[in-house]
């Protein structure tokens, strides 16, 4: 059994991008919104973004993830 981030379309919902932690023989039951699979949250996270920001889909106002809403998570502090 392994976990990875995903993009998906919350409760099957094309409209919405949000990201969740999928089970690998759970995949087939998740509405996914790329197949692109990410160790990191925040790498799920920053992909999500691009893709919203790419296709004009709106992120989940209400994520699994408190992560997909932070916008500066590329930025290196110094």
């Amino acid at each position: 059994m392994s976990l990875s981030w995903m993009v998906i379309y919350p409760k099957g919902n094309k409209e919405l991008l949000d990201i969740a932690e999928v089970v690998d023989y759970e995949k087939d039951e998740w509405s996914l919104a790329s197949y692109n699979e990410f160790v990191m949250e925040k790498d799920a996270a920053l992909y999500a973004q691009k893709l919203s920001k790419k296709y004009d889909i709106p992120l989940n106002d209400k994520p699994v993830s408190p992560l997909l809403h932070i916008l500066d998570l590329e930025c290196d502090v110094e």
